[in-house]
């Protein structure tokens, strides 16, 4: 026995210590690689909505809505909102282009009862305006 009163010699006692310390950072060591490995893996996003076919290169599902947007307000053409993929701007988008068909029809028609059917206020008071006051005066208010 040694000084302390143990059966196993100081030197063995220090040899475990030190394996147990060792294993402790080899432990440490392989879960801080599995957290690098895991952290560099690709990382996948969940799609919004299956596009029925390719991107034009470059292009994001965002900016090929954007333009299906600018493209069916403009033309006043609820129908070419169906394409738009994201729900809220498909519905922002019906609703503009109904507006903007509404106006050009209460415009060319000369008809105010279309006008009061525009959803959006300002649509709906600027062709109120041009049918009351007729285009050359509204022209130059503005």
């Amino acid at each position: 026995m040694d000084k302390k009163g143990s059966a196993i010699p100081d030197s063995i006692q220090m040899l475990f210590k030190n394996k147990i310390i060792l294993i402790g950072i080899l432990a440490v060591i392989a879960i801080l690689i599995v957290v690098v490995i895991l952290l560099q893996a690709p990382k996948t996003a969940e799609p919004v909505a299956e596009a029925p076919e390719m991107l034009p290169p470059g292009m994001t599902q965002v900016d090929v809505d954007t333009i299906s947007y600018e493209d069916a307000v403009l033309a006043g053409d609820v129908d070419a909102c169906d394409s738009i993929v994201n729900e809220i701007q498909r519905e922002l988008c019906k609703s503009t282009a109904s507006d903007v068909e509404l106006y050009t029809n209460a415009v060319s028609a000369n008809d105010p009862a279309l006008c009061a059917e525009i959803s959006d206020l300002n649509i709906k008071d600027a062709c109120e305006r041009l049918l009351k006051f007729g285009i050359k005066r509204v022209v130059t208010e503005v």
